[in-house]
Parts: C-alpha cells; sequence; structure tokens
C-alpha cells in the first residue's frame, strides 16, 4: 500500500494564497496544469511514479514560498500523519524502520527539586571534606615563628 504523502489542501492553499490561477502556478512550477490538479485533488493519474509527484511538490513549494538554508521550503505541502499511519501498516515487519516513530523514548529523566537539592547538598559537602583539609595544610618547611624572607630581599647585617 503506497501512503500519498502530498497534502492536497495545502497545494491548493499555496496557490490561492498568491493568488495564482492554475495554469500560472504550474508554469511557475515546471509542471503542467494536469499535474498540478492532481497535486491539488490527490490523484496519480499525471505522474509516473510517486516520487515524481513528491518531488514537483516539492518544487513548486520552493518557487511559491522560498526555500530555507537546508533547502526546504517555507511551506508544508505534505501530510504530517502519512508517516504515522504508515507506521502502524508497517510494523509487524522487523525489517522496516517506521516501527520506530511510536516507541517511547528509552530514558526519562525526572527533575525533582528535592532530589535536585539533596544532590547538590552532596556534591558541596564531598568538595568541602576534600577542599578544606587542602587548605588548611600548610607548608611544611616553614615551621612557627619562622621569618620567611623572599629571596629577592637582602639581609641586613
Amino acid at each position: 500500500m503506497e501512503v500519498d504523502l502530498v497534502d492536497p489542501q495545502a497545494v491548493k492553499e499555496l496557490r490561492t494564497l498568491f493568488k495564482l490561477n492554475p495554469t500560472q502556478a504550474a508554469r511557475l512550477g515546471g509542471i503542467t496544469p494536469e499535474q498540478l490538479q492532481d497535486l491539488e485533488q490527490g490523484s496519480m493519474t499525471s505522474f509516473e511514479t510517486p516520487a515524481q509527484k513528491i518531488q514537483s511538490a516539492l518544487y513548486l513549494a520552493k518557487v511559491l514560498s522560498g526555500e530555507q538554508k537546508n533547502g526546504l521550503p517555507k511551506t508544508n505541502v505534505f501530510k504530517n500523519q502519512a508517516m504515522s499511519t504508515h507506521a502502524l501498516d508497517g510494523a509487524s515487519d522487523p525489517n522496516s524502520h517506521t516501527h520506530v516513530l511510536n516507541k517511547k523514548p528509552r530514558h526519562e529523566y525526572r527533575t525533582n527539586p528535592f532530589q535536585l537539592l539533596l544532590i547538590a547538598t552532596i556534591v558541596t559537602f564531598i568538595f568541602f571534606m576534600a577542599a578544606v583539609p587542602a587548605m588548611s595544610i600548610g607548608n611544611p618547611d616553614k615551621l612557627k615563628g619562622d621569618i620567611v624572607v623572599p629571596r629577592t630581599w637582602k639581609v641586613p647585617k
């Protein structure tokens, strides 16, 4: 079963948005008026393959609405639900990659404020248990009462 990815209503709305008649829109999109009619009605009579229909709809949307930096048109002329209905059909096929769309995420992360506070307290405690003793250890060469003179100073005689 082949799923039609082109949304006929979106193609028709795109054409009417720019106030173009079917002949003008077909000429701008590089397709025949019959192919534009097929795009707007959801039929396949003027296209040889579904891929040709998708490419024509993509090019028409790029010409009429403009192109984004990633090469896609600024407006969407494709159905959003077509992949999910196709995924249900191919869910029993182990070689189908579309069944991945319906799976839940592998990990769900919770952000409980109490747990975040507990983790911050533990990290702070471990930091102070390691940092405070390290800061309180003095220089073992220097004893109490010793006067430390920097090497750049000269001792008076």
